[in-house]
């Protein structure tokens, strides 16, 4: 396993060396698993199809999205879970909130202890 990095230079913000330019790593994707490549995984670790994987993964996103839609947040085990993410304009205290309000609302995922990843078992390459 390994991830390649890059370096960016950026002005610190806050702390005693706001103003500062400094260093930092971020990583440089090496590509995309595309639902294709994920099911074929899938296929090989498993004696599932790989179209009824798509078919799981595909489904699974109507009901994300319809459990959103009630205020309910989505829960996958050990994997994480699913959360509804609100922002909106502010309104002077006491004032009524209205749909007009609601800038955007989007769907957030939170990796769960099975998605953890342990830095000393990954390598990491300067690209």
């Amino acid at each position: 396993m390994a991830i390649t990095y890059k370096r960016i230079r950026r002005k610190v913000l806050s702390g005693k060396d706001r103003g500062m330019e400094k260093e930092y790593m971020i990583i440089k994707s090496s590509g995309t698993y595309t639902l294709d490549d994920v099911a074929k995984q899938i296929c090989r670790r498993s004696r599932i199809h790989e179209i009824d994987v798509k078919r799981v993964f595909l489904e699974l996103q109507e009901v994300i999205k319809n459990g959103i839609k009630e205020g309910m947040t989505i829960q996958l085990g050990n994997m994480g879970y699913f959360i509804p993410v609100l922002s909106s304009e502010g309104t002077d205290p006491g004032q009524w909130f209205s749909k007009k309000n609601i800038r955007d609302i989007k769907i957030q995922f939170r990796p769960g202890k099975g998605l953890k990843l342990d830095k000393e078992f990954i390598e990491f390459y300067r690209g």
